[in-house]
């Protein structure tokens, strides 16, 4: 099925030590009775597309560098709109689910140093938003989390734009 190939059990176990963050092995009969609990017709929620991690795809070369700058946005669900995400936190809510961060696409906007070029400038290697691959409507999201984000080849590249004070990082 299509849930079992968009949220394997590994990603099910990883989001359980997120958000415990106490160190402690999942279980496997743990993993395995939220695996069937989010296959079960009724939990899931219309409009809810998935997980960030699910939806985007990324180069070997670019992925540390991605999954760097994603951070723990990478585990957030994403929805059509506002509605379905509402629907999806009560859902939440209702079973005492724990957290979970929600982006709803009709209410996403261009992070405020996304027009800043830094094309051809030392040491960088590009935008991360032109390394990830993703379904059209999928591109606003990843504008969103990515649109600000430059891959440089060092630290000492990053840190040297930083602090050139006209290039607006």
């Amino acid at each position: 099925s299509l849930a079992t190939t968009l949220l394997p059990r590994d990603l099910i176990a990883a989001a359980r030590r997120h958000a415990y963050a106490d160190g402690s092995p999942v279980a496997p009969d743990v993993v395995d009775r939220h695996f069937e609990l989010l296959l079960r017709e009724g939990n899931r929620v219309e409009g809810v597309l998935g997980m960030v991690a699910d939806m985007v795809r990324v180069g070997r070369e670019h992925a540390l560098a991605v999954e760097c700058a994603l951070g723990r946005r990478a585990q957030f669900l994403v929805a059509r709109d506002c509605r379905a995400a509402a629907q999806a936190l009560g859902r939440l809510a209702e079973g005492r689910g724990g957290r979970a961060g929600i982006l709803a696409l009709d209410r996403l906007r261009r992070p405020p140093g996304a027009d800043v070029d830094l094309s051809g400038r030392p040491g960088v290697v590009g935008r991360a938003r032109d390394v990830v691959r993703c379904a059209p409507e999928v591109g606003p999201l990843v504008d969103h989390l990515l649109g600000d984000v430059w891959i440089v080849e060092s630290f000492e590249s990053a840190f040297s734009l930083a602090c050139d004070g006209g290039s607006g990082v």
